[in-house]
């Protein structure tokens, strides 16, 4: 039995989970736009999943996941 935790959440291992993703259109190779760039940051900030989970509709990813991400920035 999986418990519901945020932990099994963020493993995906609670099947009762939704998730938010972000699609970028650019070229490979090429940088991000700058101006993506900075909101996509935004959004892994601490304000910025203060704002997504202010609704308690969302769990905020955990420092691994953000890790993860900004690095795709890059």
């Amino acid at each position: 039995m999986v418990e519901p935790t945020q932990e099994n959440a963020w493993r995906r291992a609670w099947p009762l989970t939704r998730y938010s993703t972000a699609f970028v259109n650019r070229v490979p190779g090429q940088p991000v736009d700058p101006k993506v760039a900075e909101f996509l940051r935004y959004i892994l900030s601490r304000d910025g999943m203060d704002a997504v989970v202010r609704d308690k509709a969302f769990l905020p990813l955990n420092a691994d996941a953000i890790r993860t991400e900004l690095a795709k920035l890059q």
